[in-house]
Parts: structure tokens; sequence; C-alpha cells
């Protein structure tokens, strides 16, 4: 435990009794103690109020028409129509949407059972945000209405996410921000194809005041724009939420589910799956894939020095190795992650991985020609070459990823390519001349694009490592034994930094007066204080996360005496 402290005081400055110090706790419980939950500020967790998850429910269920409000505050969903069957219930056929919700396209509807006047109590803004797997729409219907929630203010009017029907075999995680008065709107993309989003509002006083998830109702109850969806839940705060704030109440309720509701089409580890120069034979010199099936043909590889299995890796030799997997789904959008490391410099190598089948064509094609000094590293999505972008850890053992729209995080664009069902690992496609030099010891392919957020989740969620080695994941929990004005900090929670870098955390306190005499962390060390005149700044290296900072601030110190002393020790003891 670091701490530091200041003079001593006295215990009825500040309020306290002196004989019940010790039972005094200045350390933070998780706010679920005891339930797995990650951490979640209180604050932010009081303004959820309604969240759903359709995990588990099944078509036999006594309350098979009720979706509960996780969040206790009695908002539950309710199913009118529903014939729960195959196509409006619960599942899909196969096993891709298990655990989700599907509608019928005709007369499905999901519903609140409350107003959203009452469910926001009294609130002038609210955040939406639903998991929704969009599968077809009825002829005649040229946009998707999903999100809605109508008779906001008791004026008609009303929000919504829209996008093309045409945009049919596509899931996300979306929905937006909105504040009443002034009809301010963001629209909010978590996971999916960003540009397919949007969100419209408008007036109709026919509407009634509830939420839907898919399509809407009038006064006289007449359903409009429903659509074929599969829904796996989602929730709605009354507060304009952050991004970080979005992800907070999305993993504290785990309503992504990796592996369950998201996940990856492909997943192939080296390691696990415990494949050697000895015993690829075995295996039929193929990579498995653990998650369909779609196992990866290698071929010419040596099974001998740098063409085979070492240290847990498959090693191809930039000479003719390389893989082949026919079979997979044609996708519309992606996200690829591998953790690798380039062996050679070569100018004008094959690409780490690629589904152009065709020249132009393809979802993407990643790393290809990637030492070109001139152009740097050469990447395609939807058969659209992007270049000039770097990557400064392309010779260690670390994590690449591209979405439709981004590599490791630096925008790219997309082409109009047309995706194939066939994947090639170390060249580009059949009978391509480019070979990679390169190790790899995982492989991830999921049909849709996904946050660093959410794909973290699912590097944890399969043990197949971080997007962030040797990095901590500044997550503050600050406790003060009496209020303070603000607090703010040098870097952005959630951010991940490098374990052992310096943080600040500036703390205004509610009166000039007041004196910020300790501060103690459980995950910060070399803690120093300055500052005065209400005004302090916190100073540490972060060693781990959530990092729990307990402050002690004293108030009138000008009324000290010089009895009923104790130790700064006592004083910031917690746990």
């Amino acid at each position: 435990m670091n701490a530091i402290g200041l003079n001593p005081i006295k215990l009825d400055a500040i309020g306290l009794d002196p004989i019940r110090m010790n039972a005094i706790r200045l350390g933070v419980p998780v706010a679920s103690s005891g339930s797995g939950r990650p951490y979640i500020d209180p604050e932010l967790l009081s303004h959820v109020k309604m969240a759903i998850s359709t995990w588990g429910k099944t078509n036999d269920d006594p309350d098979r028409a009720i979706l509960k409000d996780l969040s206790g505050n009695g908002n539950d969903m309710r199913l009118l129509n529903f014939g729960f069957a195959e196509g409006s219930g619960y599942g899909l056929p196969g096993t891709d949407f298990e655990g989700w919700l599907c509608t019928d396209g005709v007369d499905d509807i999901i519903v609140s059972v409350k107003p959203v006047s009452e469910m926001l109590e009294g609130s002038n803004e609210f955040t939406v945000i639903s998991i929704i797997h969009y599968i077809n729409a009825n002829s005649g219907i040229a946009t998707v209405s999903n999100n809605f929630i109508g008779d906001l203010g008791g004026k008609g009017v009303y929000a919504r996410n829209s996008f093309s029907a045409s945009e049919t075999n596509k899931t996300g995680i979306y929905g937006y921000t909105y504040n009443i008065p002034d009809r301010r709107k963001t629209v909010i993309g978590i996971l999916g194809d960003e540009k397919d989003y949007a969100i419209t509002d408008g007036i109709n006083v026919n509407c009634i005041d509830e939420f839907t998830v898919n399509g809407f109702r009038y006064s006289d109850l007449s359903i409009k724009e429903v659509t074929q969806i599969a829904y796996a839940g989602g929730f709605i705060a009354n507060k304009v939420l952050t991004t970080d704030e979005i992800n907070q109440v999305i993993a504290y309720y785990n309503l992504d589910r990796p592996g369950q509701i998201i996940k990856p089409q492909l997943y192939c580890n080296i390691k696990k799956q415990g494949i050697t120069n000895d015993n690829h034979a075995k295996f039929n010199d193929q990579l498995i894939d653990f998650i369909n099936g779609h196992n990866i043909q290698l071929n010419n590889v040596g099974w001998e020095g740098e063409s085979g299995i070492i240290d847990g890796a498959l090693y191809l030799d930039g000479i003719n190795d390389f893989g082949k997997v026919t079979g997979l789904p044609v996708v519309k959008d992606y996200t690829v992650a591998a953790l690798r490391k380039w062996l050679s410099p070569k100018g004008d190598g094959g690409g780490l991985v690629s589904k152009s089948k065709v020249v132009n064509n393809g979802a993407f094609m990643i790393e290809q020609a990637v030492f070109n000094a001139a152009s740097g590293i050469h990447t395609y999505s939807f058969g659209l070459n992007n270049t000039g972008l770097s990557n400064p850890d392309l010779f260690n053992k670390s994590y690449v990823y591209q979405t439709k729209y981004s590599y490791n995080g630096n925008p790219i664009q997309a082409g109009t390519g047309v995706d194939g069902d066939s994947m090639w690992l170390g060249t580009l496609r059949d009978n391509d001349t480019r070979f990679a030099k390169l190790a790899l010891w995982s492989l991830m392919l999921f049909p849709y694009s996904l946050s660093e957020f959410l794909l973290e989740r699912q590097l944890r969620k399969y043990k197949a490592g971080t997007l962030y080695p040797d990095m901590v994941e500044f997550r503050p929990i600050v406790k003060s034994n009496i209020p303070y004005s603000s607090i703010s900090y040098s870097v952005n929670p959630g951010v991940y930094v490098t374990e052992g870098s310096t943080v600040t955390i500036t703390i205004t306190l509610s009166n000039a007066s007041d004196k910020l005499v300790g501060v103690s962390s459980n995950a910060i060390s070399d803690i120093s204080i300055s500052g005065d005149n209400g005004t302090y700044e916190i100073t540490g290296k972060v060693t781990k996360s959530p990092q729990k900072i307990s402050i002690v601030i004293s108030s009138y110190l000008t009324m000290l005496g010089n009895d009923t002393l104790i130790s700064n020790e006592t004083l910031i003891k917690n746990e």
C-alpha cells in the first residue's frame, strides 16, 4: 500500500469521533462485491434505467413474453404477437444466433412496458443502445427503423436509428444520445459498419410514448415499419453517456457475452492446438479452427528450421509456404486479429492474410508489401489499397488488427470490392508467387467491425493474449472522507498506459480553506501531492488496474488546537 500523509490534524476538525476512527474504511470494494462483475461507478450505474439481455430465454419459458429489466428499475420489455416458434421467438436455425430473439417482420414487436417519460425519471436527455442483427425487410420498406423512442416530452417528438433496407445480414451494437429540449443528437456505433448507422428524429403526434426495438406503434396500436431482426439486448440511460461509459455498462451487464453473442467465425491458436513438427500429420497439416471447423490447410511447409513450428508459433519461410481455407461466409464487414511477427524486410512479399481471390475484390488483404520504404505498409479493405500506414511493432510479437475502416486504430478507407469464401495465409491468392516470411501465434476472424474494447474482451475470453502487453488500464476509483468539488485526470479513464507510467490527478476541493492531507492507493506508487488554496495535484506511477485511491480532506484547519491529534498513518488507514 502506497500512502502519503501531511501534518497531524485534530479529529473533531473534520467531523470525526476519535473513539470511532478505526471503524472508518477508506478502501473501495467493487460495487458488485461477490458477483464477479467488473467495477462500475455507482453514479454511472444510477443513470442506467433499463438493461435487457435475451440470453438464456427459451420459447418454453412461462415468462417468454417478458424480457426482465436487469437494472432493477422494473422497466421490462414485452413481446407482442410472437408465435414463439422458428423465426418468431428465441433462436434462429443453426448456432450463429443461439440466445437471440427473432422477429418475423410481419407483426412481431418488442415494446417497453412503461412509457419512456416514466423510465427517464424527469431527465431531458438519454442514451439508448441495442444489439441487433438485421435479417431482412418486407418489400416496399426502404429504411429500417430501430431503437424507436416516441412522444418525447409529450410533444410527439420521436428519435430512432435508421439505415438502408438493402444492408441485410449485418450485426451491430449501436444507438444514439439525445437531448430532448433542443433535439441535439449523436449517433453511437460500438460494433458493426459505422457508415450504416444514422439517427433521425421528427414530430409525429400519433406515436406512442414508448420504446420499441424495431418499428413503432401509433396511438391506435397499428404497427409500422417492422422488419426481420435478431435482438440480443441493450440498455437505456437517462444521461448522455461517453463511449467509455457505454463500454462500462456493456461490460457490467455482460451484454455482448464474448464467445456467445459476439463471437469469432474463425479462431486458430497454434499452442492451443498442440501441433508440432513431429505430429503435424495427425492434423492433416492443418491449423484447426476452434469455432466452426474452417481449418486452414498448410502447403509446402518443411516442418523444420524456419518452415514449421517453433516456440508455439507457425513459421512461414517466405519462399513457398502458405495456408488456404475455403467455405468461409461471405461478409460485408469484418475484423481480423493476428498475433504475429514479421521475420524479413522483404520488399514485395505476400500479405499476412487475404480474402482477395480476384484483384480489387475480397473483404481484406492485410499488410501486403509491408516494407516498401516509399509508401509504407499496404493494406486493403474491400479492394481499396491504403498506403503510408506505419506499425512500429512489425518485427515484434504483437497483435495486428484490421476492421473495415481501421488498421491498428489508424483510419482506412474501404472500396466496393465483393467478398468471397476463400482465405489465404502468407500469400495473396492462388497461383501468386509472392510469399510472406513471418511467425503466427493466433488468428481470429469476425464478420463485423469490433472496437478495441470489444476485441480485447474477445481475446481475454479465449485466453488469446492482449492488445496491450506490459500496459495497464487507467481506471481510477476515488473515495473521499468528505465531498470535493471536481476531479480530472491527465489520462482519460479507460485508456491503457505503459506499466509504471506517471499520471496526475487534479482535485478541486469544495472550499479554498479545505486541505488535502492524505492519499493512499493500492495501484499507484511513488505518490506525491502539490498545491494549495483548494486545488491539488496528485502524481504517481500506475502499477495495476483498477486503481483504488483514498483521499483525506480536512476542513476548517484554523480551528485546530494542539490536543486530540492522531498520526497520519492512522488517519489514512484503509483496507
